[in-house]
């Protein structure tokens, strides 16, 4: 061997700093990527989506590391985080964001060592963060710990959740959760609701978890019907309710946001966002009145641009006048029948969503994956 092929063998240059540190990046345990997520948010549903967007940059990759930067003033904000299926560590905000200097996360390229505490290979901003840019990017599901399971199993099955049959969750919002006492063109009727409820029991022959808060107008006590809304704080008891879920039916909201990222099939309802939705979900939109009189729905409703609830709710605070009419039980129930369609391959409590084993160790930037809405049939 010549020397001048001594010095371009692997082994050679995986032996000097700079060969370690800049090859093969995230395709080998030594030097997997390396992350940081500053969870800009407090809301419950942005909390699971920017969790489970993250594990979708890090299912791209054999070996990753993340350090998630989190707002710990709310109570769930670390657990939902601990639902990150690889590895990683959760650092606690205390005080305001801007008071954390760039340099003490972004620096640190000059050791060439990627276990300095300042040096990340990937920043996951607000916007790398974001469902509606990572369509390309492979599915992963956030999973409830090991550890944490079988007590969760039990306390369900306390509450009257039968193990061998199947069961939906649901969740409408209102505008009383606790931490979200703001009434927004999201807001559901719960008398609308109510009845789905039944629908589920009585015509699907399956159980129903419902998912929530206290603060909720919730259906009366059935059999059939287990309420972890009355639970109060119960995030991870209900988190692992949705995970085990043969479907989830509801309203956009957090819960929405958290069948998302359990890669439960959902029938969203009276959903008012374009980006909220994987290709397996049902969509039934409300009717969207404009002031010249144009009625949007479905599809016509997406591919308008008024599919964005916060652009509604800017328009209806400068008075322009537009009507949101919200869909009919019937409806709703007709959303229901077709996810249950489509899960009939789940007859128990569904089995965890299996981590992606296919990884290119590479991502694409900008992502360019195509949005492929599915709404259900009216005709």
């Amino acid at each position: 061997m010549s020397e001048h092929d001594f010095y371009l063998t692997k082994n050679s240059f995986l032996s000097n700093n700079y060969g370690a540190f800049l090859t093969e990046i995230g395709s080998r345990r030594e030097r997997p990527l390396k992350m940081l997520a500053p969870m800009m948010t407090q809301s419950f549903g942005n909390m699971f989506n920017f969790t489970a967007v993250a594990a979708r940059y890090a299912a791209a990759f054999d070996h990753s590391f993340c350090n998630f930067l989190v707002d710990a003033s709310r109570p769930y904000t670390r657990d939902i985080v601990a639902f990150y299926p690889f590895e990683h560590q959760v650092l606690t905000v205390n005080g305001s964001w801007g008071d954390i200097p760039l340099l003490a996360v972004a620096s640190g390229i000059q050791k060439l060592d990627w276990t300095e505490k300042n040096y990340h290979d990937l920043i996951l901003t607000s916007a790398l963060l974001s469902t509606a840019h990572v369509a390309d990017l492979p599915r992963c599901a956030l999973r409830v710990p090991a550890e944490l399971s079988p007590g969760l199993d039990a306390r369900l099955q306390s509450l009257g959740l039968k193990p061998d049959r199947w069961f939906a969750t649901m969740h409408w919002r209102e505008p009383s959760y606790e931490f979200k006492r703001v009434s927004n063109p999201r807001d559901a009727d719960p008398r609308g609701f109510h009845p789905l409820v039944d629908f589920v029991i009585d015509a699907l022959g399956g159980q129903v978890v419902l998912l929530g808060h206290p603060e909720m107008h919730r259906p009366a006590p059935r059999e059939g019907l287990i309420d972890l809304a009355e639970v109060e704080h119960s995030w991870n008891l209900q988190a692992h309710a949705m995970a085990n879920a043969r479907f989830f039916a509801g309203s956009p909201s957090g819960a929405l946001a958290m069948a998302h990222a359990f890669l439960i099939p959902a029938a969203q309802l009276d959903t008012m966002d374009w980006y909220a939705f994987i290709d397996h979900d049902i969509m039934l939109t409300p009717k969207l009145k404009l002031p010249n009189g144009v009625v949007l729905r479905q599809e016509e409703y997406f591919r308008s641009g008024w599919m964005q609830s916060a652009k509604i709710t800017s328009v209806l605070r400068d008075g322009i006048a537009i009507e949101i009419q919200k869909s009919t039980t019937d409806e709703m129930k007709r959303a229901i029948q077709q996810i249950y369609i489509e899960t009939d391959g789940v007859t128990g409590w569904r089995e965890p969503a299996a981590t992606p084993t296919s990884r290119p160790n590479r991502i694409g930037f900008p992502p360019s994956g195509k949005l492929t809405p599915r709404f259900l049939d009216l005709g």
